[in-house]
């Protein structure tokens, strides 16, 4: 759908004046957004087999999901030792 919006706005110049609007109407909502880096995992992975980063890599998922879950937020995705996840307000991200 928003792929649709898009090229609709990229086709017809008059429809951008609308697709904020659009955008907002469809997929628009407060929440706040966390972004967590492992702090140390680069020096970690000079000194340490990869299994032993991999595993923290891991822990890192379960804890950290566990964690948003508890305060009402969700795991949006899970990249090397950074977790994106989503809240429904600031209190609940902190």
């Amino acid at each position: 759908m928003l792929a649709r919006l898009l090229d609709q706005a990229l086709a017809d110049p008059a429809r951008r004046a609308t697709l904020a609007a659009d955008l907002d109407r469809l997929f628009g909502r407060e929440g706040a957004v966390l972004v967590v880096d492992l702090c140390g995992f680069s020096r970690l992975t000079f000194g340490a087999d990869i299994s032993e980063a991999l595993l923290e890599i891991r822990r890192l998922q379960v804890v950290g999901d566990a964690a948003t879950q508890e305060e009402g937020g969700r795991l949006v995705k899970a990249w090397a030792d950074n977790l994106m996840c989503i809240f429904p307000d600031v209190a609940s991200a902190q």
